[in-house]
């Protein structure tokens, strides 16, 4: 849409008649793209063939007025509730005077020296993430709410002149732009936005019929540049499929909207295959980016089913999926904050599902056992995705980790591999850091890199880049699950020297290393971690502990403790000989950042960070921790005493409030087949 920009001013909105002069090019573009042999545009067909291009737009408008789809978008519909805009914005007025607020930053949005808005500005805190939001236009809808609650025009002619001014402001281009407005994904919320934002002002007598005009040929060209220019095998193709989708079903009456749906259901088979694992994991291996592709899945088939249309391919997607999500929930009903995330509602992303699947395991686990029925196993190891549960239940007061054993993931990564988060009694206690932002800075690398996780530093540097992606399922040799004893081991091998994408580490500044974890969780008790650290030589090792915001976390004699009265503590016994210097950090800025964690974009609070430190004699050290978990001041009686500890076996004996397991372990490949045994009060044996 190339408009005469020249022949405008800011929020001078041409008359549709002065439009369809100016612009006869783009009416006629319009037109042409529309099928018009459909039943009840005879008229409209009739007129455009006459040249009448203002009488064929008013009744072209009048069309649309009286094949009304709002409904496809209702938010009092069930079905189509997932359909609604997410709002972003949190004041009615403010948007007035443009002022926004985008993932819980407020600003005012700068204006060009010609008037109109500045749509590449990237905000107060200069994020590229503002300049994203601002151009998916999330806040049209709350602009139509305002109007719809109110009555006052302001909102109407205020959504009139934000649309007109990003039309004229933003042509589409002919070749790909990755810029905060053309980008793809951008283009792909705009492409669902529109629609349902086009089809609601309808209502209003202040939608002015040229930027109706305007959106429908917008409309168009989104989903023509999103057929040519949309990503593969990331879960932005799958929002830019919806995109399409969208429109292409509200507006059937586009020549290309079948062809597009087509189109893209060829893709969506593609992503598929690519973006999911046989495990229900989503590759990029992040429960929060695995949630956003889960409900733009929903979105695309409840669109698809508001047009009659079934996808039953696509369910099959989502049912492993929610699976997922389910399955790795923590008591206290939320996703996994591994990698890229923020902590949100599993219960409400299960919900979701319950007017396609009936899973009365998933309700059970979400509705922390109130409904449903029990799975009948507890723990669970997703063997592609490489992520280990264990738990003892599905109560809020039920013990919970998540271990990470698998590999990087195919984006949003973050390098800890090895990391464990652990919930216990009532509230998660050593969780997994969160996100913050995605502007590149060294707060940016804090909350990306190992210094942030539960993992170990070598001479302050922590883990490489590891594998995106596996072919195949992790060694059964590695993992078992039973009902007294859970196990797993993984291994890191890529060196130590932060290589990510954007800090200025390098290859040569690397340490050549390998970090081997196993993870033993005798049920209902405790879990014994062991590490391995095999180095180039005798170097500093620093192993961390993360604690959740609200945890009083203190240290005695190299023991750490959370002393919270009336919630649930954890205990971390460091088991071997080394002598271990111990810090407790919290709310750290400078030098180094640590102790801090992010709950949701752009939030960060202090935390306490345990961190652990040792120079090394030689270059292979094998050490280990019992994390016992107890509620309130309720702690067990627990003692421990070490046999042997080597590279090879380690065998230590642990009593537990008076009950004793015998705990030999290998770090070798596996002993006469066996690496694991647990004899229990020197009675019953497990083996593995």
């Amino acid at each position: 849409m190339l408009l005469s920009v020249f022949l405008v001013k800011a929020q001078d909105i041409p008359s549709l008649s002065v439009y369809c002069v100016q612009e006869e090019a783009n009416v006629r573009k319009l037109f042409d793209n529309l099928n018009l042999d459909g039943n009840g545009l005879e008229e409209v067909k009739t007129l455009y063939a006459n040249n009448k291009l203002e009488a064929a737009c008013i009744s072209l408008l009048s069309y649309y007025e009286r094949n009304d789809r709002t409904a496809f978008f209702d938010k009092n519909n069930d079905d189509n509730e997932l359909l609604s805009i997410v709002s972003y914005s949190e004041e009615y007025n403010g948007l007035l005077n443009d002022t926004f607020v985008l993932q819980s930053v407020k600003g005012k949005q700068l204006r060009l020296e010609n008037g109109f808005i500045d749509w590449k500005y990237l905000g107060p805190n200069q994020d590229i993430e503002w300049g994203y939001f601002m151009n998916r236009h999330y806040f049209f809808d709350d602009l139509y709410e305002a109007w719809r609650k109110t009555g006052d025009k302001a909102y109407a002619l205020k959504f009139n002149d934000l649309v007109y001014d990003w039309i004229v402001s933003n042509p589409v281009p002919q070749k790909e732009d990755k810029g905060v407005v053309w980008r793809a994904l951008e283009a792909g919320k705009r492409a669902t936005v529109w629609p349902q934002v086009f089809q609601k002002f309808q209502k209003s007598k202040d939608f002015s019929p040229t930027v109706r005009i305007m959106m429908l040929l917008g409309i168009y060209e989104h989903c023509d540049y999103l057929q040519k220019f949309h990503r593969t095998h990331h879960n932005h193709a799958i929002m830019e499929y919806y995109g399409i989708a969208s429109s292409a079903i509200t507006f059937p009456e586009f020549k290309k909207s079948e062809e597009w749906l087509q189109y893209i259901d060829l893709k969506m088979r593609d992503e598929a295959d690519y973006q999911l694992y046989p495990d229900g994991a989503q590759k990029e291996l992040t429960a929060y980016y695995h949630h956003i592709v889960i409900k733009n899945l929903e979105r695309y088939v409840a669109i698809h089913k508001a047009a009659n249309k079934s996808l039953p391919f696509v369910e099959n997607m989502l049912s492993s999926m929610y699976n997922y999500i389910a399955y790795s929930s923590t008591p206290q009903n939320t996703i996994p904050q591994n990698n890229d995330g923020d902590k949100i509602s599993s219960a409400e992303i299960i919900g979701w599902s319950k007017s396609v699947f009936n899973r009365p395991d998933w309700d059970f686990i979400v509705s922390n056992g109130k409904s449903g029925t029990e799975p009948k196993d507890k723990s669970i190891l997703f063997p592609y995705a490489g992520q280990m549960v264990m738990r003892n239940g599905y109560q809020a007061e039920s013990q919970y980790l998540f271990f990470d054993i698998g590999p990087w993931g195919i984006a949003h990564q973050h390098n800890d591999k090895l990391h464990f988060s652990i919930s216990a009694y009532g509230r998660e206690i050593m969780p997994d850091a969160g996100r913050l932002y995605y502007k590149d800075d060294e707060w940016r690398n804090y909350f990306n890199l190992s210094a942030s996780h539960n993992v170990i530093l070598v001479d302050g540097k922590g883990q490489n880049r590891d594998v995106k992606s596996v072919n195949e399922p992790i060694n059964p040799k590695n993992y078992c699950i039973s009902p007294k004893v859970d196990f797993a081991v993984g291994q890191f091998d890529k060196g130590f020297g932060d290589l990510w994408k954007s800090n200025n580490a390098t290859v040569s500044d690397s340490i050549p290393g390998k970090h081997t974890r196993a993870i033993i969780y005798i049920k209902d008790k405790y879990w014994l971690i062991l590490d391995k650290m095999e180095l180039d030589k005798a170097r500093e090792i620093s192993p961390l502990f993360h604690f959740s915001p609200g945890c009083t976390v203190s240290v005695k004699d190299g023991k750490i403790e959370t002393t919270d009265k009336l919630k649930g503590n954890i205990l971390i016994l460091p088991v071997s000989k080394i002598k271990w210097k111990t810090e407790l950090i919290r709310g750290k800025s400078e030098p180094g950042i640590q102790g801090w964690y992010s709950e949701e974009y752009n939030k960060k609070v202090e935390s306490t960070c345990a961190k652990y430190s040792y120079q090394t004699e030689s270059n292979s050290n094998v050490f280990g921790w019992l994390i016992v978990p107890f509620n309130c001041d309720e702690k067990p009686r627990v003692t421990f005493k070490i046999s042997k500890m080597s590279s090879d076996k380690i065998l230590i004996k642990v009593s537990y409030n008076g009950e004793t397991e015998l705990i030999s372990y290998s770090f070798n490949e596996h002993e006469n087949g066996k690496s694991l045994s647990v004899v229990f009060d020197g009675k019953t044996k497990f083996e593995y």
